[in-house]
């Protein structure tokens, strides 16, 4: 009886995508323990959050497909960013370390940071046969429909019956000052940052 190779990968959203990078270049199934603050993947694929149902479920489990996205032959899980997202996300470490993991001090930890002089980046963007150049202080690409859902940007044109239901969407954006900044925290914090007039 030949058995197939596995990994169980335990932690969060990105510990999940480095170890899922690993596993998709070398075909290997891989099993989830979320320990995160959101855990989008877990939540999307019905995972549970506390460590002993986890387990219970990944050692009477089957593998089965998930929805996975690429940018550059590097696959992801939930989202790949450039810009200001990644400086929110590098940023809030300190906040956690300090006062702990809650989605408040992540929200405050995001307020520093989106207060302070962004940088701006020139993109190009290829779309079929055009290219367009953009300048924008964020480039994100969501691969999960729960985090898309939870930002107010979940794309209309779904594929039913695909792993993740087929929501993929990119955003982007542009340039702003400090006062339309807390505009957008707003607009985030209520799940409509899709409605933001500058998304």
């Amino acid at each position: 009886m030949s058995t197939r190779p596995a990994v169980v990968a335990v932690g969060d959203d990105g510990t999940l995508n480095t170890v899922a990078q690993a596993a998709h270049a070398v075909g290997c199934a891989m099993g989830v323990v979320p320990q995160g603050t959101f855990n989008y993947f877990a939540r999307t694929d019905g995972i549970p959050a506390d460590l002993a149902a986890a387990t219970r479920l990944l050692l009477r489990s089957a593998p089965v497909p998930v929805q996975v996205a690429g940018i550059n032959d590097r696959v992801f899980l939930v989202n790949a960013s450039l810009g200001l997202y990644p400086d929110l996300l590098a940023d809030r470490e300190p906040y956690k370390a300090r006062f702990g993991r809650s989605r408040w001090v992540e929200f405050v930890a995001a307020c520093a940071t989106l207060l302070r002089v962004q940088r701006r980046l020139r993109l190009h963007i290829e779309m079929g046969s055009v290219v367009r150049p953009v300048e924008t202080l964020t480039l994100f690409v969501g691969n999960n429909w729960l985090q898309l859902q939870q930002f107010g940007a979940e794309p209309e044109d779904t594929v039913a019956g695909t792993p993740g239901h087929g929501s993929m969407a990119a955003l982007m954006l542009r340039p702003i000052y400090t006062l339309s900044m807390i505009g957008l925290l707003l607009h985030g914090a209520m799940g409509r940052l899709g409605e933001a007039a500058s998304v």
